[in-house]
């Protein structure tokens, strides 16, 4: 607002603008990026470390499937039962009082495992013969 003077008449004017939030970046890590069927992969999405309570989303494949609160700046998941195939892993943390909006993905590869057979023979003392057969699993 300007008061005026001799000169000049008063006058103000009202403006209106935003501030957006300071960046921060999103960074995800899994365990491992290849992972075999059913296996519980962790998820370790990591964000500037002065976030604390604000929530990190977790989508898989673009479906939202965990809500955690970050912790200095980590938020920390599990995905348990995927099946075989590639996983588009998304974090998202929405825009707090400080920082603005982060995203992020990675892929995860899902495979089946590997099989393999093990068989072990015995031959008793009436000539039979006894064979063990053990499926193992890596």
């Amino acid at each position: 607002m300007y008061d005026g003077d001799r000169n000049y008449a008063v006058t103000y004017n009202t403006y209106k603008f935003s501030v957006s939030g300071y960046v921060t970046d999103l960074n995800i890590q899994l365990n491992k990026s290849v992972a075999f069927v059913s296996e519980a992969i962790g998820v370790s999405v990591t964000v500037n470390s002065n976030i604390n309570g604000d929530s990190v989303y977790l989508y898989v494949n673009g479906s939202l499937v965990d809500i955690v609160l970050a912790e200095n700046g980590v938020a920390n998941f599990t995905l348990n039962d995927l099946k075989e195939g590639k996983y588009n892993i998304t974090g998202v943390i929405l825009a707090g009082k400080v920082y603005g909006n982060s995203t992020n993905s990675t892929i995860l590869t899902v495979v089946k495992s590997t099989p393999t057979i093990e068989a072990n023979y015995t031959i008793e003392d009436n000539n039979s013969v006894i064979i063990k057969v053990k499926l193992n699993s890596t």
